[in-house]
This record gives C-alpha cells, structure tokens and sequence, in this order.
C-alpha cells in the first residue's frame, strides 16, 4: 500500500452503495468505498476534494485513508460571497447611465457572465456524471475576456472551482488583468476623446 498522499474530487458516488470513484489529478478514476473514509462528518458527494492513499483490495487498486477536505473549503467559499462581483455589475451600470462607459461594454461583461455561469454548471455537472471536463485555461480565458463577475457567481451558487488553491490564484490573476485592461481603456478612451475635441 501507498503511503503517500494525492488529492482527488469524488465523482459518480452512489450513497445507497456507498461506492463511487475518485478522480485523481492526472485524470484517471481509482474505486472508493465509503469504508475506506477516515471519520467523515457526513456522507460524502460528487465534487467533494479529498485526500487518499492508494491501497489494493483483492487485487485491485482502490483509496484508503480518504479524508473529505470540502468542509473546511466550502465553509470558506461562503464566507466568500461574490460581493466584488454585484459591486462591479452595479459601478459598471452608473459608468454606463453616466455616459462615462460605452453600453456595448457593460453588455459584453453581461454576456461573458453568462456565457461563464453556463460553463460553470455544465462543468459541474460534467463533474458528477464523470464526463468530458471543461479545461481550466478554458475558464480563466473566459473570465480574462470579462466573464469573471459571472464566473464568480457561479463558484458560489454552486460551490464549483472554489476550492482548489492553484485555481483561485490564477482566477484572482484573471480578475486583476481584467481590471486594469478595463481601466487601461477607459483611460485611453477618454485621452483619444480629448484628443478629437
């Protein structure tokens, strides 16, 4: 048996059974049984981040020592809410109704929102189902070219991507380009404006 540890997320559990799979970082899917557990509080479900050993049983390769890390995480996540995001839908539409900011602009924002909550939920589902997944660049692409309110919404609403260390940072690095591109051209807009009067 392993001794060393990797992380996973649970993936096609069925609770009546106490059976399901975990989907390991590389992808691939190792057997669990809810035996295999190490003092859960409650009973694990799709999309849970665990932490395992891989062992044999009868031969097979399954997890031993699994310990359900999404507590801890989700409880953070909702201490998180997307606040950021409903303050910039909200700063954007004054930009807007002032005439400081276009109109096309804060349309795009709302349907790379959109386009980001869709993509978020297909992931999850994708997630529970064990099928095809939504490549993370994909995603911080998306919330680069103005999905990130949306985005953000959607690790809340439904605890999704909000809790693995080495996405959020690269999510919160998409945020910050984003702004300063933001900034960058409405700075650059009002200088080209200035220019023309």
């Amino acid at each position: 048996m392993s001794l060393q540890e990797e992380s996973g997320e649970i993936c096609r559990w069925q609770d009546a059974r106490g059976t399901g799979y975990i989907r390991t970082a590389r992808g691939t899917l190792l057997f669990v049984h809810i035996s295999a557990f190490v003092a859960p509080c409650r009973r694990p479900r799709d999309g849970d981040t665990v932490r395992f050993r891989r062992a044999l049983h009868a031969g097979k390769p399954c997890a031993d020592g699994v310990r359900l890390l999404v507590d801890t995480a989700m409880t953070a996540g909702r201490r998180q809410r997307p606040w950021l995001a409903v303050l910039f839908f909200a700063v954007l539409g004054v930009l807007a109704w002032c005439g400081v900011l276009p109109r096309d602009v804060l349309m795009l924002y709302a349907l790379s929102s959109l386009l980001a909550v869709l993509m978020y939920h297909r992931d999850k589902l994708a997630a529970r189902h064990g099928r095809w997944r939504t490549p993370e660049r994909t995603l911080h692409w998306l919330a680069l070219l103005g999905g990130w309110p949306g985005a953000q919404l959607a690790q809340y609403w439904f605890r999704h991507k909000s809790a693995k260390p080495s996405f959020r940072r690269w999510f919160w690095l998409t945020v910050l380009l984003n702004l300063l591109l933001l900034g960058y051209g409405l700075y650059r807009g009002e200088a080209l404006l200035a220019s023309l009067r």
